[in-house]
């Protein structure tokens, strides 16, 4: 399935009049070429699916050749006139939409008028709907010779609305209500709920992490809160916290009041979808829950396995974050954790270990915590646990092109997701350029753009930190933490002895027989099997795998990569840190053999290391000949 960016370039492929080269989309998305090639092998297949040409032209770009309008259809969208020829799934969810954002009772009539369909065909909608909406506590409820209204409590409607988007996702009823043929939202209304967004992301310093998700939920509050008739919650003189802030900016902008209930609704968004957390001092006053919370950390402590780092904040952590699931429970809102499967498989040592303190946890303070709750307490553990063999930490940068302002917003969202992080310095583009000398204390930087001719390591990722590009940053920076250690570039050093080898081969063979292709058992320097041992040996059989014919000189740059790649992904494997597995079928089936040797290469190492390497570090090794 194409992500949101993938749209974008074949939007962009699609309405060019010239071919657009990888590197014009790499800028323009801000992403690494190598982010841009495997969006257009998924591109590619997706096109060859739809028997639609995708040209590729050596040195010039790409385009796409069609009649078909790909993007306008890419996003699909639930009409208000396409409503005789939905299944009834599909008519229940637009016409639950229709309940939801217009004002007022619908009659049977109504609806005939909207959907163009019979009465009858209204009546069993309405039925169908109902069975589906009976576990939400919703229901589609008819006043005599007034018509149809949604009957449930906002928190329901939030509830139905959150499964809603879990099955059929959140673009497609993000784009239903955005639609203007529905009439559902004006294009003022959606100016405002875009205002509310950067207002939350500028000003209250939020990282929002689905802002269709959550752009969709302020619009239920602000329509359902249009028909409450209670005054606000909120008081000039009060006390104003974000959520405060939030409410206050909603009921400025929308001209709508907020009753309690949906400040609660509110609260729950924001703890649910940004790095909010709510004010530390309205914590529990009940004592005990510090004393149960304190009770956690001892038998963790206690238990010899880990050690403990800056228990006090550890301690407000979780109060807080106990907090907020008190609250939501008291409110009724889920509490689901997306991340359970992953923690659970990756730290399984760690999620016991919490669990068992958790039972700790109910004997002090009447919660049980279930293993979505012990899941999420797991991750401010990992955050406090004192790795054995921790690396020192490496000195980053932070660089913004629009400066200092987004480079600390960038910063705040890199230390909230990667809390190991060592942030020393935070710069423009325009800085770097003018003076160098400003990198001379800096190990690795992180861009939101391109640099060039920079003389540190660095990663491109967007302004936004998107949860896909976390590892990337984490697998960056520990690369650069390794070449730190051994104070050198393992890359470099391999690039210049293959380089050098080339040199002396090219000296002894005149300009008519120089050779195309090398084998790479014959260019295996002495010092490189003296000074890397039985690792480096294996790694270049792997290589005259991959190249049975020679390596051609143009593949010098994709041998050192992956030398370089696998020597410091050696001790990484060690401490049994693997990188994230990814969707790359089409890469496979186009370099099968490619594949198959670099498979069996790692079982060997498995074996000689003792450790299980998974497949997700096939697909990395296999990155590198490709690109």
């Amino acid at each position: 399935m194409l992500n949101r960016r993938q749209k974008l370039m074949i939007r962009d492929l699609e309405r060019s009049a010239i071919a657009i080269t990888a590197r014009q989309l790499a800028e323009k998305h801000n992403v690494s070429l190598r982010t841009v090639r495997n969006d257009i092998e998924e591109i590619a297949s997706y096109l060859r699916e739809q028997n639609i040409e995708f040209i590729r032209i050596p040195s010039q770009g790409m385009r796409i050749i069609t009649d078909k309008e790909i993007s306008s259809k890419l996003n699909k969208v639930l009409k208000n006139s396409e409503f005789p020829y939905l299944d009834n799934t599909q008519r229940s969810i637009i016409l639950l939409f229709n309940f939801l954002f217009l004002n007022g009772p619908l009659s049977t009539v109504d609806l005939c008028e909207t959907f163009d369909v019979s009465k009858g065909t209204i009546i069993s909608t309405v039925q169908y709907a109902n069975r589906a909406m009976k576990e939400r506590n919703l229901k589609l409820v008819r006043h005599q010779n007034k018509g149809y209204r949604l009957d449930g409590t906002l928190k329901n409607i939030i509830k139905g609305c959150e499964e809603l988007i879990r099955l059929e996702s959140e673009e497609l009823v993000y784009n239903t209500l955005i639609c203007k043929d529905n009439h559902f939202i004006t294009d003022e209304e959606e100016i405002k709920l875009q205002q509310t967004l950067q207002y939350i992301s500028n000003d209250l310093a939020l990282y929002i992490s689905h802002h269709l998700f959550l752009s969709f939920m302020l619009y239920c509050v602000v329509c359902r809160s249009r028909e409450n008739k209670r005054s606000h919650i909120f008081r000039n003189d009060e006390k104003e916290d974000k959520l405060a802030k939030l409410a206050s900016s909603l009921e400025e902008l929308f001209s709508i009041h907020l009753n309690k209930e949906a400040i609660d609704v509110l609260k729950h968004l924001l703890s649910g979808s940004t790095d909010y957390s709510a004010n530390t001092s309205e914590v529990d006053p009940d004592s005990r829950l510090p004393e149960a919370v304190d009770t956690m950390i001892d038998y963790v402590n206690s238990s010899g396995m880990y050690q403990i780092n800056d228990a006090d904040t550890l301690r407000v952590d979780l109060l807080v974050h106990l907090k907020s699931t008190i609250d939501a429970i008291r409110s009724g809102l889920p509490r689901d954790n997306p991340l359970l499967d992953e923690i659970r498989s990756s730290y399984p040592n760690e999620f016991n270990l919490i669990k068992s303190a958790a039972q700790k946890f109910t004997q002090f303070y009447p919660l049980k915590l279930d293993d979505d709750e012990v899941g999420y307490l797991t991750l401010y553990f990992l955050r406090s646990f004192d790795k054995v063999e921790k690396m020192q930490e490496t000195k980053v940068m932070v660089v913004c092109n629009t400066g200092r302002s987004a480079s600390k917003l960038l910063a705040t969202r890199l230390i909230n997701n990667i809390p190991d992080i060592h942030i020393v310095s935070m710069s423009s583009i325009y800085n770097i350029s003018h003076n160098p000398r400003i990198l001379d204390n800096v190990d690795f930087v992180i861009s939101t753009i391109p640099i060039q001719d920079i003389s540190k390591p660095y990663v491109v990722i967007s302004p936004l930190l998107q949860k896909s590009e976390i590892s990337k940053v984490k697998e960056a920076i520990w690369l650069a933490k390794s070449e730190i250690q051994l104070d050198d570039s393992l890359e470099v050093v391999t690039s210049s002895i293959l380089e050098e080898e080339n040199t002396k081969l090219e000296a002894n063979e005149s300009f008519e027989t120089r050779k195309e292709y090398y084998d790479a058992k014959n260019i295996i320097p002495y010092q490189v099997s003296t000074l890397l041992g039985e690792v480096s040996m294996n790694l270049f059989y792997l290589i005259s795998d991959l190249y049975p014919k020679g390596i051609p000189t143009a593949a010098f740059g994709n041998v050192s990569g992956i030398y370089a790649h696998v020597l410091m992904a050696v001790p990484r494997w060690q401490r049994k840190e693997f990188i994230e597995p990814g969707n790359d079928e089409e890469l496979i089936r186009q370099n099968r053999k490619q594949y198959e040797a670099i498979k069996k290469y790692l079982h060997q190492e498995s074996e000689r290391l003792g450790i299980f390497i998974p497949d997700s570090e096939i697909l990395a090794i296999l990155r590198y000949y490709v690109y």
